[in-house]
């Protein structure tokens, strides 16, 4: 042995001639212990503690000293700082670096027992190696040099392969930005996450899940996902699909129309289906050429319309429309009928009432105006009927029942005389008594 530890204690085998009688062997000039000849050409000893570095040996006979020059060499104790991958797979194979002191000489390094492959000294203080196959957990290291063996408790972790099951999101855009979920096992520690060979920014959020937002991608289709950890990597053979682009419609121009609006839409395509919304409950078609015809509308009424596009394989593209405003609906101008004065004032019979619309008026002298909506004949006759048949059974003659209908107090009768007329009026006061006489 010609290299060993500074603290000796090595049992060392001298050969050389003329031995017999050997009386010492100092290294350094400190004596070997335990002396013994074997022989006149072999001495063994225990090596003493010495200096770092060579050391001359000198054996000693009666016959004289022989001395070898830098015969022995000590060594200092190796020291461990840290390892490049302090993680990594079962089946090792992985190139590690190791870091530390007094490392040159170093004959073996050991993870859980099982040694390194293809240990190269590069320096006093750094190892590069291959990573044997080891078992799951941490595992203790230990380098042996000459200088003897340092150890590092729990140095190097061994990780199970990771695996994936599923995706909550399996398909999304080609401009990315989806939040997505991985389940699997064996995930902590996950160094890398892509998808179809982009990178994914990611969060581990226990051993099973990996959150990730998927990135942006050129081409649309069907991707491998795949996961990295210190065990190794995961793939989900075509996990993801990119869809294409959404088609957001653009409006180029817009028509009112009494019942609603059309939009005409410049990017109209019929491979897409397109779904309408109108804000006002009106009802809404496309045609070929991209018109769309909203109908239903009251006249004067703003509405929004939201036009959904969608295709199998694509995006979904919706555009809200700003606010339309339909047609105003065609005024309605009153056309007088017959006109009554009375004791303050007048009355006028609106021809075209229309009870749809709302009416006001304002009188040039400041009086009050109001609108009643006249009975239609049947109900006028009837009422009128009614009205007269009560006043002559209590003897009313015909003269005094038409004045009734002429004042405004009585509302019911004078609307109908407004409506009708003084002739029908008397008309039908002849009409009413002929009956009652006859009965």
């Amino acid at each position: 042995i010609s290299t060993g530890s500074m603290a000796g204690g090595l049992v060392d085998t001298l050969t050389g001639t003329n031995l017999t009688g050997t009386t010492s062997i100092t290294f350094g000039g400190v004596a070997a212990t335990g002396l013994v000849v074997d022989s006149a050409t072999s001495v063994h000893f225990t090596i003493p503690a010495g200096s770092n570095g060579p050391q001359n040996v000198v054996v000693t006979t009666p016959g004289g000293s022989a001395i070898s020059a830098g015969g022995f060499t000590y060594f200092a104790l190796p020291t461990f700082t840290s390892l490049s991958i302090t993680s990594g797979p079962l089946a090792g194979g992985i190139t590690d670096t190791l870091t530390g002191s007094n490392l040159i000489g170093t004959s073996s390094v050991k993870i859980g027992g099982f040694s390194a492959t293809n240990v190269i000294v590069d320096s006093s203080t750094s190892i590069h190696f291959s990573l044997p196959a080891g078992s799951l957990g941490s595992q203790t290291l230990t380098i042996t040099t000459p200088g003897g063996t340092a150890t590092a408790l729990a140095a190097f972790t061994y990780m199970a392969m990771p695996t994936i099951s599923s995706l909550s999101a399996t398909a999304g855009s080609l401009s990315g930005g989806l939040v997505d979920t991985l389940t699997g096992t064996n995930l902590s520690g996950a160094t890398s996450l892509t998808v179809g060979g982009n990178a994914a920014t990611f969060s581990v959020q226990s051993a099973s899940t990996i959150t990730f937002t998927t990135p942006v991608r050129v081409v649309s289709g069907t991707v491998d996902v795949v996961v990295s950890t210190p065990g190794g990597s995961a793939t989900k053979v075509g996990g993801f699909t990119y869809i294409s682009a959404a088609l957001t419609p653009t409006i180029a121009a817009e028509t009112a129309t009494a019942t609603g609006f059309q939009l005409l839409i410049s990017n109209y395509d019929s491979n897409y289906t397109w779904a309408f919304a109108n804000s006002a409950g009106g009802s809404s078609s496309i045609n070929a050429s991209g018109l769309i015809t909203v109908t239903g509308i009251s006249p004067g009424t703003y509405s929004t319309e939201t036009i959904t596009v969608t295709r199998t394989g694509y995006d979904t593209g919706v555009l809200v429309s700003p606010s339309y405003k339909s047609l105003n609906g065609t005024a309605l101008t009153p056309a007088f009928g017959s006109e009554t004065a009375t004791a303050d004032g007048f009355q006028i019979l609106i021809s075209n009432y229309n009870s749809s619309y709302t009416w006001a008026g304002t009188d040039s002298l400041g009086g009050s105006t109001s609108v009643s909506i006249a009975p239609n004949d049947e109900m006028m006759i009837d009422m009128g009927r009614v009205f007269i048949d009560e006043f002559l059974r209590m003897g009313y003659p015909n003269h005094a029942v038409l004045k009734l209908f002429r004042d405004p107090f009585y509302r019911a009768p004078h609307a109908i005389y407004v409506a009708k007329g003084e002739a029908f009026i008397v008309e039908m006061v002849e009409q009413v008594r002929s009956e009652r006489r006859a009965n």
